[in-house]
C-alpha cells in the first residue's frame, strides 16, 4: 500500500511538473510533456530509422515506450528506452511499412503521457532490367520491394535532360513488364520511378542504358 502511495505521489508530482512548463506565458508556448521525432520521413525499405522522444522535464530513469501503427492495424510495442539526464530516449528500427509512430512515457510501470504522432512513408526498392522482344521492342521488366498493391508506377527514358513518362501502370504484385520501343540512332538510358504520396516516399531505380543491337 506504502509502495503504491509513494507511485502515485511520483506521478503526481511528474505531471505537475508538466504542467508548470505547458502553463502558457506572454513569452512561452505550451509544451508537451513528450516529444517525438523521426530521422527522416521517407526511409527507404529495409533502412534504419532512428526515433528519439524528449522529455519536457527530464526524469532520470523514466522509460519510453515506442509505439508504431499500420492501417487497418493495432498500434504496436516496438521496443523501449530509458531517457538519459538530457530528458532523451532513442530507438533505431528497419522500416518495412508506412506507420505512424508515437512514444509513451512510462513512470513505475504505469503510462503518464503520449507524445504527438509523426507519420514516416517507406519508400520502395525498384530495380529495372531490358531484354529485347524484336527489333526495336523490349519488354522493361520493374520490380518493387515491398510487392504491394496500388503503387502507380512510371516507364521513364531520358530524353535531353529531362525523364519522359512512356508507360504507367498501377502495382498489383511485385513485378511488372512494360512494352517500349528504344530509339534506333543512340543509346537511351530507361529507369522506373514512384512519386512520393501520404503512403509511399519517392523512388527511382537504377539507369538501365539500352542500344539497338541491330544498329538500324
Amino acid at each position: 500500500m506504502n509502495r503504491l502511495l509513494r507511485l502515485l505521489a511520483v506521478v503526481a508530482l511528474v505531471l505537475g511538473g508538466f504542467q508548470l512548463l505547458a502553463a502558457p506565458t506572454a513569452s512561452a508556448q505550451r509544451t508537451d510533456p513528450v516529444a517525438l521525432e523521426a530521422s527522416a520521413l521517407s526511409v527507404t525499405y529495409a533502412k534504419q530509422l532512428v526515433l528519439t522522444a524528449t522529455l519536457a522535464a527530464p526524469q532520470p530513469d523514466a522509460q519510453i515506450d515506442f509505439y508504431a501503427k499500420t492501417a487497418g492495424d493495432a498500434a504496436k510495442l516496438l521496443g523501449s528506452a530509458t531517457a538519459g539526464g538530457d530528458g532523451e530516449a532513442k530507438v533505431t528500427v528497419p522500416v518495412t511499412h508506412t506507420a505512424t509512430y508515437s512514444a509513451v512515457l512510462v513512470i513505475g510501470g504505469v503510462p503518464v503521457a503520449e507524445s504527438a504522432s509523426v507519420d514516416v512513408v517507406v519508400a520502395p526498392v525498384l530495380k529495372l532490367k531490358a531484354a529485347q522482344v524484336i527489333g526495336p521492342i523490349y519488354h522493361f521488366t520493374a520490380t518493387i520491394v515491398p510487392a504491394t498493391g496500388g503503387v502507380p508506377i512510371v516507364l521513364q527514358r531520358l530524353v535531353g535532360k529531362r525523364w519522359k513518362k512512356i508507360g504507367k501502370t498501377v502495382t498489383e504484385g511485385g513485378t511488372y513488364i512494360f512494352n517500349a520501343e528504344i530509339p534506333s540512332d543512340v543509346a537511351s538510358k530507361w529507369r522506373v520511378f514512384v512519386r512520393g504520396s501520404t503512403k509511399f516516399g519517392e523512388a527511382s531505380s537504377k539507369t538501365v542504358r539500352v542500344v539497338d543491337p541491330e544498329g538500324r
